[in-house]
């Protein structure tokens, strides 16, 4: 006769793939049922010695952080594989109740619509454990919530009534949109339970560069919207930090050390970028601190340039280059021209160049350099750390994103 399994050994089991990380399948209505389940038989069987646990289990959140990841079903694995790496690093750190959203959407390709997709949803519980520091038998474990989900229609609704009641009370709450537009039909069911709201204004733009700023504009309304009640965090705005401080520590005592009465003297600016919503940022960013307005644009499409006039006590001519690349988006090279130095006949290339090389930001100017060194970390995971001890808005954003949204509004010439 065929041996039976122990009820006991089975529950073991489970419980040990739970604290591996593995994803144990949950009844939807049931997940805090569940977890309770799991963590209490992970107390029992350590203490019993039933569980092949050499460790201590500390249980731990210090947040909720819910990432939406759009079309989990069809695809973007990739995205939730980059995403799944991230949240290795985060959750020793920042120890969280973690929600993975994967919203399918019908794929265009295949003729689908969301008439013929199956209205549903799937949930996955699963433990992300990590040795303390300094500590050889104490592991500390957060916990993650993986939940997929395939709606023929009001997929925000729909989704925040499974989303918002597994939220841990008195906790902070971040609501991460991957692959998703700024888009407040979306998002609106959870903001009663997330106060913070983090995206990305670079997700999902057009590889066309008149569409990639109009598309990059027309979040603006829903931001400022949003950050009346709310904290809002820009990736975007994030990645672009080493190069602010990068242009910034120019004009400081050091190194390079330009005057800084050569503010008043810039004549040009030129941004060579793989990302536009990078670059119009980074270009906002310096008209605010230089007191400039837009006054019109100009896409040259042969030459792939947006090209803006801006003006405040005097005209400068802006242009931002973009050049697609497959990896590694981001601004490549920021250069600023100076009213004496083309008096003196310089070269058009010289200048102020601010240019990417491996792991620095370099910057030079007639014939004097200085180096800001990068994170080794990844850039994206640096800037989510970042914003996940961040107590505001950054107000230096919502002024870049007023003067961007006028990117898009002066008069265009082709």
């Amino acid at each position: 006769m065929a041996n039976i399994p122990d009820v006991k050994d089975l529950e073991s089991s489970r419980t040990m793939s739970f604290l591996t990380g593995n994803k144990s399948a949950v009844d939807v209505a049931k997940i805090e049922k569940e977890l309770a389940s799991l963590w209490k038989s992970a107390r029992d069987g350590e203490e019993t010695g039933d569980l092949p646990i050499s460790d201590h289990v500390v249980r731990a959140c210090v947040l909720n952080f819910c990432i939406l990841i759009r079309d989990g079903r069809s695809g973007d694995q990739q995205r939730v594989e980059a995403m799944n790496d991230l949240l290795t690093g985060l959750s020793l750190r920042h120890p969280a109740r973690v929600i993975l959203g994967l919203v399918n959407e019908a794929d265009d390709d295949s003729g689908e619509t969301y008439k013929d997709l199956e209205e549903k949803v799937d949930a996955w519980v699963s433990a992300r454990c990590h040795l303390l520091p300094g500590a050889k038998d104490k592991q500390v474990c957060c916990e993650q919530i993986t939940v997929e989900t395939t709606y023929k229609h009001g997929v925000g609704e729909s989704l925040a009534s499974v989303i918002n009641p597994l939220i841990v009370p008195d906790l902070p709450a971040f609501l991460y949109l991957s692959g998703f537009h700024l888009d407040a039909a979306l998002i609106k069911p959870f903001l009663g339970y997330f106060q913070r709201v983090v995206f990305e204004l670079a997700d999902n733009l057009e590889d066309d560069l008149d569409l990639a700023i109009a598309q990059t504009t027309s979040c603006v309304p829903a931001i400022f919207a949003l950050s009346g009640e709310h904290y809002v965090h820009d990736l975007s705005w994030s990645l672009i930090k080493p190069y602010r401080m990068a242009l910034a520590q120019t004009f400081d005592d050091d190194d390079v050390a330009i005057d800084p009465a050569m503010l008043q003297e810039i004549t040009d600016i030129e941004l060579v970028t793989s990302d536009i919503a990078q670059g119009a940022l980074y270009l906002a960013w310096l008209a605010d601190r230089l007191n400039l307005s837009p006054l019109s644009t100009m896409i040259d499409k042969a030459k792939s340039a947006y090209e803006i006039t801006m003006a405040g006590d005097r005209q400068i001519k802006a242009r931002i280059v973009y050049s697609a690349v497959e990896q590694g988006k981001g601004i490549k090279s920021v250069r600023l021209r100076f009213a004496p130095d083309q008096d003196q006949g310089q070269n058009q290339d010289a200048g102020l160049l601010v240019e990417a090389e491996s792991r620095v930001i370099k910057s030079c100017y007639k014939g004097t350099t200085e180096y800001l060194e990068l994170p080794m970390d990844d850039p994206r995971e640096s800037a989510i750390d970042q914003i996940l001890t961040s107590k505001k808005t950054d107000p230096f954003y919502l002024r870049a994103l007023g003067i961007m949204a006028a990117f898009n509004k002066k008069e265009k010439k082709q």
